[in-house]
C-alpha cells in the first residue's frame, strides 16, 4: 500500500511553479499512515508530516503562494492554537475526515481560506483532477522551455492516466452497487 510519504516530489520542476503545493498528514497516536495508490504519479505536491514544519516552509518563503492539502486533524490542530494563515497561503483544501456540515461550518468560522473539504473516499480523485489543473497551468506558463515542458507533459499524460483508472474504478463500484440493489420481479 501506498501512501502520502511515497509522493516523490519533483522540487526541480515544481519549485518553479507558482503556487506551491503541499500536503500536510501529521500522524498521532490515533492516525495511520493516509493511503494514495497514485502517490508515484502526484510529483507537483510536497508531502509535509508536521504542523510546525509546514508553518515555517510558508513563512519562509513568503515571497511565493502556496496550496494546502491538509488532514482534518491537522487543520483543526493549527486552528485550535490560534496559528495564523499566512497571507500567502491562497487555498486550503481539507480531506480525510467525513465531509459532514459540522465540520464545514466550523472551518467557515476560522478562515475564508478554506476552499473544499473532502471524504477520504473522494479525496484521491479529486487531487488527481487538481493536478491536471496545475499541470496544464504550469505548462502554459512554460511555454518555449522545451526541457521543463516535457516533464510536465510527462507528468499531465501520467496524472490523466491515472484519474482515467480512478474514475473507472469508481464507475465499477457504482455499477456494482446498482447491481446487487436492483429486485427482479
Amino acid at each position: 500500500m501506498t501512501t502520502l510519504s511515497d509522493i516523490p516530489y519533483a522540487s526541480n520542476t515544481y519549485s518553479q511553479v507558482n503556487p506551491w503545493v503541499l500536503i500536510l498528514h501529521q500522524l498521532d497516536e490515533a492516525s495511520k499512515p493516509f493511503p494514495l495508490s497514485n502517490a508515484r504519479f502526484i510529483k507537483f505536491l510536497q508531502y509535509i508530516d508536521s504542523i510546525t514544519t509546514c508553518q515555517d516552509h510558508i513563512k519562509k518563503n513568503s515571497t511565493h503562494e502556496f496550496t494546502l492539502f491538509g488532514f482534518e486533524e491537522n487543520i483543526r490542530t493549527w486552528f485550535y492554537n490560534n496559528n495564523p494563515i499566512p497571507r500567502n497561503l491562497e487555498d486550503i483544501t481539507v480531506f480525510g475526515g467525513n465531509g459532514g456540515r459540522m465540520f464545514k461550518a466550523w472551518a467557515r468560522r476560522y478562515t475564508k481560506n478554506i476552499r473544499e473539504v473532502f471524504t477520504s473516499e473522494e479525496f484521491e480523485q479529486n487531487l488527481l483532477m487538481f493536478g491536471l489543473k496545475h499541470v496544464r497551468d504550469a505548462m502554459n506558463d512554460f511555454e518555449g522551455n522545451f526541457g521543463v515542458l516535457n516533464l510536465l507533459e510527462q507528468d499531465f499524460g501520467e496524472i490523466h492516466s491515472a484519474l482515467s483508472q480512478c474514475l473507472e474504478k469508481a464507475k465499477r463500484s457504482c455499477d456494482n452497487t446498482v447491481q446487487t440493489g436492483v429486485e427482479e420481479t
